[in-house]
C-alpha cells in the first residue's frame, strides 16, 4: 500500500510540474524554410556598372527562442540563403555569359509580438538584426574566347529583417508558421580576377521572402504506464 501511494504521489507531482513551469518564461526550437523573389542589384566596377538579376532565391534557419510573455518572444536565428545569378546586363555594353550565385549564411537576434485572438492561430511580427557572412561566388565571360572574370569573395555585413505572419498551434507545444519575411543587407565591395578593376561593388540586397516552419515548444507530453498491481496499471503524463 506504501508502494502505491508513493507512485501516486510521485505521479502527481510531476503532472503538477509543467503547470508551475508555464507561468515562467519558455523556451522554444523553431525550424524554417522557404522561397521568394529578389530584385536585381548594381554592380560597379570603376566607371562600369552592369545589373545583376537573380532566379528565385531559397533560405532554411533554425532559431531557439524564449517566449517571454503573452505577446513578446526574442530569439537567435541561424540561417542560409542563396540567390542563384539569371542573367548579368551592361558589362561593356552587352550581355555575359554567367554563372554562379551570391550566398548568405547570417546570425541574427529576432524580437517578435505576438496578436493573441484567443483562437488557435496567433498573429505576429517582428524584426531582426546581426552579422551577415556574404559570399559573392559569380564568374562571367564579355564575349567568346576572353578569360572568365571570376569573383568568388566573401565579406562580413550587417543584416536586417522584418517578418509577419500567422502561427497555427496545432498542438499545445506545436505551432506551424507561415510568414513573409524582407531580409536586407548593407552594400558591400568584393573582389575579382581576370579584369583590369579587381573591386567590384555591389548595391545592399532585398530579398522577399514566404516561409513556413514548425516551433516546438520545450515541454513535450511524455505518457508512461505504472503498473500498481497485476490488476491496476495507471498511465502518468508529465511534460519535460
Amino acid at each position: 500500500m506504501k508502494r502505491k501511494k508513493l507512485l501516486l504521489l510521485i505521479c502527481t507531482a510531476l503532472t503538477l510540474t509543467p503547470a508551475l513551469a508555464a507561468a515562467q518564461a519558455s523556451h522554444y526550437v523553431a525550424l524554417r524554410g522557404g522561397s521568394g523573389w529578389s530584385p536585381a542589384v548594381d554592380r560597379t566596377a570603376g566607371t562600369r556598372t552592369a545589373t545583376v538579376d537573380y532566379e528565385n532565391p531559397f533560405s532554411f534557419s533554425a532559431a531557439y527562442g524564449n517566449t517571454l510573455n503573452d505577446w513578446l518572444r526574442l530569439e537567435g536565428e541561424l540561417s542560409y540563403l542563396e540567390a542563384k545569378v539569371n542573367e548579368i546586363k551592361g558589362h561593356f555594353g552587352q550581355n555575359s555569359i554567367e554563372t554562379g550565385q551570391d550566398k548568405y549564411t547570417s546570425c541574427m537576434v529576432n524580437a517578435l509580438a505576438d496578436l493573441s485572438t484567443a483562437t488557435a492561430f496567433t498573429p505576429f511580427v517582428g524584426i531582426g538584426a546581426g552579422a551577415v557572412y556574404a559570399h559573392h561566388d559569380v564568374s562571367f565571360t564579355v564575349s567568346p574566347g576572353t578569360p572568365a572574370i571570376v569573383s568568388d569573395d566573401k565579406q562580413w555585413l550587417l543584416g536586417y529583417q522584418f517578418m509577419a505572419g500567422v502561427a497555427w498551434e496545432v498542438r499545445p507545444n506545436i505551432s506551424v508558421d507561415c510568414m513573409y519575411r524582407f531580409f536586407g543587407t548593407t552594400s558591400r565591395t568584393h573582389e575579382q580576377t581576370s579584369a583590369p578593376i579587381t573591386e567590384v561593388d555591389i548595391d545592399p540586397s532585398q530579398i522577399h521572402l514566404v516561409m513556413l516552419g514548425m516551433r516546438f515548444n520545450r515541454y513535450i507530453p511524455i505518457c508512461f504506464p505504472i503498473k500498481l498491481s497485476p490488476q491496476l496499471t495507471i498511465s502518468c503524463c508529465n511534460r519535460c
